[in-house]
């Protein structure tokens, strides 16, 4: 069995006397071009054989994902009752196999979050009130992730709109049902005054009815969601601009737009005219209490009356108003929560290096924060960007991952530009972490794999569990990220910069804010990661103990150079530069001295 679109991997079966049999692989097995065949493979190792060997003799190439689907492959044959074992691997081969089979597997130390009904949530808000009681661009891009919606429907977070309408339609029905109460008592009890004087008590079920449904009901209701559910969709995004969330997104080539804001506005289109209705009757009611003990008149007359005055197209005029309603204040809120700010040479290098910079410039607006930079990070090099708070480290991680523009010059990653649309060609380690808080470390991991492949759940989850085994954090697959410490958040985004095996990997001050213990584990595991996938990587940092274990080469920034002051490796910048302010970067202690 070939992939056509990689004629490089091969695979068969060979079945030998005794009832044993062999899958022999050859080429080059890459999880981006083996997935879309592996189903074929599973089927190859299904026939019962006394004895099944996988033989990687000819194998070439054998990537992290690609090494956790043939290791679940050889269990799974052995969990049948038969024998497996894989043979002929060495060189890198072996070593990926000693990498992630070095650590058993164990369960999950958590169970998966059981969904709360509906009645629960009823309840729950229930005791919490009783506790209580003591832009065009914008616009543009939903209606582009809209229209991409229609073409490719899965594009979209369908997947988040039943959690958003819980939360948004269910949740809103006790103070929905309190304030059109009040508006339907408070109208009847307006109205009684005027037409008792006349002996027209009756009427007042036509003005509550009309008043209600046409206008008062869908006006209120808006009102209350734009209040509660508005600002919490403002400040859930706003959070997650804040912290990095939503870049995260995009450098796993996830639109925003589909996957936070269409689920949005689908939620309050959806959730108003059904809260409208429920406001309708419950103000009606309200309008009948008053008839009842202030006018004398019974709930039969009064039903009979309404039911006479309001028609059909009165309440769906009200329902389709809030419609309307409902697009505005998702656009609004989700806008405002987005809009939170916490030559030939060249080309020849570019085709044997990782990541290279001509005259770049980059800055926010028309001020430059760095400018003329020029450098070439290897394959298969550790490089650091470094220099101190407020000299653009982040800012040229930013052009560098494409999510700034630079004002000026270009930037080839893999001999090419930094990717802002399709499969991610690399993997970003941002400085928070930036996991996703409503998502398990299982879904966060699987996000990618999910979105840009076509694997089977099973698959995922053999992926999934071997990134977290490799990052030290099997077991820990139904946690949310909010059970975790700062260093596990860190080596969580790593195992999900690391689901799709890119060549690349751009980590953003990977050791800030942890404990020296800490600290050290991580530079450790990015040290293994180097060392056994051959993994370029590019860290922003400015902690000289992560510098000097596991950087190989660097360049420094400075602000006020607005540029590149240094290059080369450390220790040698350490001990041998002449720039003083190089000097005072890698001796702190001199400079205080």
């Amino acid at each position: 069995m070939t992939d056509p679109r990689d004629p490089g991997f091969h695979v068969e079966r060979v079945d030998l006397r005794d009832g044993r049999a062999e899958l022999r692989f050859e080429g080059q097995l890459r999880f981006r071009q083996c997935f879309a065949s592996w189903q074929g493979v599973r089927r190859l190792a299904r026939p019962p054989a006394a004895h099944l060997a996988f033989d990687l003799s000819a194998v070439d190439t054998l990537d992290g994902a690609a090494t956790a689907l043939l290791l679940e492959l050889r269990d799974e044959v052995v969990a049948a009752g038969g024998e497996a074992e894989i043979v002929g691997a060495h060189g890198g081969v072996r070593a990926m196999l000693d990498l992630y089979g070095s650590h058993p597997p164990r369960p999950s130390l958590h169970q998966p979050p059981a969904p709360i009904g509906i009645l629960d949530e009823i309840g729950r808000e229930t005791l919490g009130m009783l506790d209580e009681s003591h832009g065009l661009d914008f616009i543009g891009d939903v209606a582009l992730a809209g229209a991409n919606a229609v073409r490719v429907p899965v594009s979209i977070n369908w997947g988040d709109v039943p959690r958003l309408v819980e939360r948004a339609g269910a949740d809103s029905v006790p103070i929905v049902l309190v304030i059109n109460f009040l508006v339907g008592l408070v109208t009847a009890f307006q109205a009684a005054v005027q037409l008792r004087q006349f002996g027209a008590n009756i009427f007042v079920a036509d003005l509550v009815g009309l008043s209600v449904t046409r206008e008062l009901a869908p006006l209120m209701t808006a009102i209350i969601v734009a209040g509660r559910s508005g600002a919490a969709f403002s400040a859930e995004l706003g959070t997650m601009r804040v912290s990095e969330e939503i870049d995260a997104l995009r450098t796993l080539g996830i639109d925003p737009y589909g996957f936070l804001v269409f689920p949005r506005v689908i939620t309050l289109v959806l959730v108003l005219p059904l809260l409208t209705i429920l406001a309708d009757v419950i103000a009606i009611a309200g309008g009948l209490l008053v008839a009842m003990l202030g006018l004398d008149i019974t709930a039969n007359a009064y039903l009979i009356e309404t039911q006479k005055a309001v028609g059909l197209w009165d309440v769906l005029s009200g329902c389709l108003k809030t419609v309307f309603f409902g697009l505005s204040i998702a656009l609004v809120a989700c806008q405002r929560g987005l809009a939170a700010r916490g030559g030939a040479e060249g080309v020849g290098r570019a085709t044997t290096s990782a990541v290279v910079t001509s005259l770049l410039t980059v800055g926010y607006g028309d001020t430059v924060v760095l400018e003329n930079l020029d450098f070439t990070v290897s394959r298969g090099d550790v490089f650091a960007i470094l220099g101190g708070s407020g000299s653009g480290k982040s800012t040229l991680l930013r052009a560098l991952i494409g999510l700034a523009e630079p004002l000026h010059g270009t930037i080839r990653v893999a001999g090419a530009p930094p990717r802002r649309e399709g499969p991610p060609g690399y993997g970003v380690l941002f400085q928070s972490g930036a996991l996703f808080g409503s998502m398990t470390l299982a879904k966060n991991v699987a996000l990618p794999l999910a979105k840009w492949t076509n694997l089977d759940p099973r698959a995922i989850d053999t992926i999934v569990r071997s990134k977290l085994r490799l990052v030290g954090l099997e077991g820990f697959e139904n946690h949310l990220p909010a059970e975790l410490s700062g260093g596990m958040r860190k080596r969580a985004g790593i195992a999900r910069a690391l689901a799709l095996d890119p060549p690349l990997l751009f980590l953003d001050e990977p050791s800030a804010g942890l404990d020296p213990v800490t600290s050290a584990e991580l530079d450790d595991l990015i040290a293994t990661l180097n060392a056994s996938l051959g993994m370029t990587t590019v860290i922003v940092t400015h902690e000289l103990r992560s510098i000097f274990a596991i950087v190989r080469h660097c360049i420094m920034l400075d602000g006020p150079a607005r540029g590149i002051i240094a290059r080369g490796e450390p220790a040698a910048l350490r001990d041998g530069s002449a720039e003083p302010r190089v000097r005072a970067f890698f001796n702190p202690r001199t400079r205080a001295a």
